[in-house]
Protein backbone atom coordinates (compact mmCIF):
# COMPACT_ATOMS: atom_id res chain seq x y z
CA UNK A 1 0.00 0.00 0.00
CA UNK A 2 2.86 2.57 0.87
CA UNK A 3 4.25 1.40 -2.59
CA UNK A 4 1.01 2.40 -4.40
CA UNK A 5 1.14 5.90 -2.35
CA UNK A 6 4.63 6.88 -2.27
CA UNK A 7 5.37 5.60 -5.96
CA UNK A 8 1.79 6.26 -8.29
CA UNK A 9 2.42 8.77 -10.57
CA UNK A 10 -1.66 9.88 -10.16
CA UNK A 11 -2.17 13.12 -9.16
CA UNK A 12 -5.02 12.49 -6.77
CA UNK A 13 -2.39 11.27 -4.03
CA UNK A 14 -1.47 15.00 -1.98
CA UNK A 15 1.48 15.56 -0.24
CA UNK A 16 0.39 14.68 3.20
CA UNK A 17 -0.98 11.40 2.12
CA UNK A 18 2.63 10.51 0.87
CA UNK A 19 4.40 12.10 3.98
CA UNK A 20 1.89 10.05 6.21
CA UNK A 21 2.89 6.64 4.54
CA UNK A 22 6.87 7.94 4.64
CA UNK A 23 5.84 8.42 8.09
CA UNK A 24 4.39 4.96 8.13
CA UNK A 25 7.31 3.37 6.53
CA UNK A 26 9.74 4.70 9.19
CA UNK A 27 7.58 3.70 11.93
CA UNK A 28 8.11 0.01 10.76
CA UNK A 29 11.92 0.09 9.65
CA UNK A 30 12.04 1.79 13.51
CA UNK A 31 9.60 -0.76 14.87
CA UNK A 32 11.47 -3.93 13.00
CA UNK A 33 15.17 -3.18 14.18
CA UNK A 34 17.48 -2.11 17.06
CA UNK A 35 18.48 1.17 15.49
CA UNK A 36 16.58 2.90 18.11
CA UNK A 37 16.81 1.63 21.46
CA UNK A 38 13.62 2.34 22.93
CA UNK A 39 13.80 2.78 27.13
CA UNK A 40 11.07 3.19 30.07
CA UNK A 41 11.60 6.96 29.70
CA UNK A 42 11.13 7.09 25.93
CA UNK A 43 7.26 8.11 25.16
CA UNK A 44 4.72 6.91 22.42
CA UNK A 45 3.12 10.08 20.71
CA UNK A 46 -0.08 8.73 21.76
CA UNK A 47 1.15 8.21 25.72
CA UNK A 48 2.36 12.25 24.79
CA UNK A 49 -0.98 12.73 24.04
CA UNK A 50 -2.94 11.03 26.15
CA UNK A 51 -0.17 12.45 29.59
CA UNK A 52 -1.14 16.34 27.96
CA UNK A 53 -4.75 16.48 28.18
CA UNK A 54 -5.32 14.47 31.07
CA UNK A 55 -2.43 17.16 32.68
CA UNK A 56 -4.20 20.09 30.64
CA UNK A 57 -7.89 19.33 30.48
CA UNK A 58 -8.76 22.22 33.19
CA UNK A 59 -7.15 25.25 31.27
CA UNK A 60 -8.73 26.39 28.39
CA UNK A 61 -7.01 23.47 26.08
CA UNK A 62 -6.93 23.31 22.15
CA UNK A 63 -5.46 20.72 19.73
CA UNK A 64 -4.16 24.01 18.20
CA UNK A 65 -2.42 24.58 21.68
CA UNK A 66 -1.53 20.93 22.14
CA UNK A 67 -0.29 20.59 18.53
CA UNK A 68 2.08 23.65 18.83
CA UNK A 69 3.21 22.22 22.53
CA UNK A 70 4.19 18.89 21.51
CA UNK A 71 5.64 19.97 18.56
CA UNK A 72 3.89 18.74 15.33
CA UNK A 73 1.45 19.99 12.80
CA UNK A 74 -1.82 20.31 14.21
CA UNK A 75 -3.78 17.88 10.87
CA UNK A 76 -1.32 15.11 12.20
CA UNK A 77 -2.01 15.43 15.56
CA UNK A 78 -5.71 15.23 15.07
CA UNK A 79 -5.25 12.38 13.21
CA UNK A 80 -3.18 10.61 15.72
CA UNK A 81 -5.71 11.84 18.19
CA UNK A 82 -8.24 10.30 16.76
CA UNK A 83 -6.67 7.14 15.34
CA UNK A 84 -5.64 6.70 19.56
CA UNK A 85 -8.57 7.88 21.22
CA UNK A 86 -11.73 7.26 18.41
CA UNK A 87 -12.80 10.39 19.45
CA UNK A 88 -12.38 14.21 18.65
CA UNK A 89 -10.32 16.06 20.63
CA UNK A 90 -13.07 18.22 22.20
CA UNK A 91 -15.18 15.73 22.91
CA UNK A 92 -12.55 13.63 24.78
CA UNK A 93 -11.74 16.73 26.90
CA UNK A 94 -15.80 17.35 27.61
CA UNK A 95 -15.64 13.54 28.76
CA UNK A 96 -13.02 14.55 31.18
CA UNK A 97 -14.05 17.45 32.58
CA UNK A 98 -17.55 15.93 33.37
CA UNK A 99 -15.70 12.92 34.86
CA UNK A 100 -13.88 15.31 37.06
CA UNK A 101 -17.05 17.19 37.59
CA UNK A 102 -19.12 13.79 38.72
CA UNK A 103 -16.54 13.39 41.67
CA UNK A 104 -16.80 17.52 42.83
CA UNK A 105 -20.59 16.64 42.63
CA UNK A 106 -20.21 13.95 45.53
CA UNK A 107 -19.57 17.53 47.79
CA UNK A 108 -23.23 18.78 48.06
CA UNK A 109 -21.67 22.12 50.20
CA UNK A 110 -19.53 22.81 46.83
CA UNK A 111 -21.60 25.52 44.54
CA UNK A 112 -22.02 24.29 41.01
CA UNK A 113 -20.70 27.06 39.51
CA UNK A 114 -17.48 26.04 41.69
CA UNK A 115 -17.90 22.50 40.70
CA UNK A 116 -17.97 24.11 36.58
CA UNK A 117 -15.03 25.84 37.21
CA UNK A 118 -12.56 23.62 38.75
CA UNK A 119 -13.43 21.26 35.91
CA UNK A 120 -12.70 23.19 33.31
CA UNK A 121 -15.88 24.74 31.55
CA UNK A 122 -15.34 28.30 31.25
CA UNK A 123 -19.18 29.00 31.98
CA UNK A 124 -22.18 27.45 33.97
CA UNK A 125 -23.94 27.55 30.80
CA UNK A 126 -21.20 25.18 28.92
CA UNK A 127 -21.24 23.13 32.21
CA UNK A 128 -24.83 22.70 32.17
CA UNK A 129 -24.41 21.76 28.54
CA UNK A 130 -22.31 19.56 28.10
CA UNK A 131 -23.11 17.67 31.29
CA UNK A 132 -26.39 17.14 30.16
CA UNK A 133 -25.26 16.04 26.95
CA UNK A 134 -22.49 13.10 28.39
CA UNK A 135 -24.57 11.93 31.10
CA UNK A 136 -28.16 12.44 30.29
CA UNK A 137 -28.97 14.22 33.67
CA UNK A 138 -28.32 17.93 34.58
CA UNK A 139 -25.53 18.76 37.10
CA UNK A 140 -28.33 19.59 39.83
CA UNK A 141 -30.89 15.69 39.18
CA UNK A 142 -27.23 14.31 39.34
CA UNK A 143 -26.17 15.63 42.42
Amino acid sequence: LADEVLFSPAKSVDFYTRKGALYSIIGEVVASTHLIERTAKSDTLSERIIRYVAENYTDNISLAQMARDLGYDERYLSRCFHRVVDMHFSEYVNYLRVDAAIELLKNPNLPLSEVAMESGFGSIRSFNRVFLEVTGKTPREFQ
